[in-house]
């Protein structure tokens, strides 16, 4: 199962005087060396270089402006400028823009590429433009998702009865642990290590470098 990331979606700005600094607020719940993080380290350094230093990309990674909801409002808002997110969590404006993080209708990532960057992706950011006021700068693959548990060895759908699963806060995902007969509990991503470390679930499923960025593996196996 792979997933799709909006890279990066950004409100309007209104252009200022051509000498004036302009600073965008980039968010991430994810942290620590997370190719996602990596990714807003790089451009920050690009976007400094090609721009002599009048446009500024100050990176907020591991949730410092909040959770995914919190950040994708405050961009709506203006109070941030770019944020890295799941396509499903931008489902309540764009419903059909969820399809993307659903499990097993990707290829591989070229697959993905293709889809987001022609007609599909294009409706999809239309839609949020106007839905939101929000525009998708680009998408990031980062790996196949896997589920990491407290005790119970998981390799069939069978296995994953009665079994309570945290999720994001999206319908997608509720949908996926729901078809696998699991019990799906919704949670900020920034909740999760303390409720795996505290059994408030038996488990979560994460590409490889978000278990490894969320330290999921200290209290999981």
């Amino acid at each position: 199962m792979r997933i799709g990331m909006l890279a990066a979606i950004a409100a309007f700005a209104a252009g200022g005087a051509a000498a004036q600094q302009v600073t965008l607020r980039w968010g991430d719940v994810v942290g620590g060396t997370h190719p996602s993080v990596q990714m807003i380290e790089r451009i920050a350094a690009e976007v400094k270089e090609k721009s002599g230093g009048r446009i500024a990309v100050q990176g907020f990674p591991g949730g410092q402006l909040g959770g995914s909801r919190d950040m994708i409002d405050a961009v709506a808002n203006g109070a941030q400028q770019i944020v890295t997110e799941g396509a499903a969590n931008f489902g309540a404006w764009v419903p059909s823009i969820s399809v993307v993080e659903a499990p097993y209708i990707w290829r591989d990532a070229a697959h993905l590429d293709r889809a987001m960057n022609g007609s599909i992706g294009e409706s999809f950011n239309e839609t949020l433009v106007k839905a939101r006021g929000m525009r998708i700068l680009g998408t990031t693959y980062y790996g196949t998702r896997h589920i990491t548990t407290t005790s119970k060895e998981v390799r069939s759908p069978a296995d994953m009865a009665g079994f309570k699963l945290r999720v994001p806060e999206n319908d997608v995902f509720k949908a996926m642990a729901e078809a696998w007969g699991a019990r799906p509990t919704p949670m900020n991503f920034g909740e999760l290590y303390l409720a795996l470390k505290q059994n408030v679930v038996d488990g979560q499923e994460n590409p490889l470098p978000t278990i490894k960025a969320g330290k999921f593996d200290e209290v999981q196996k």
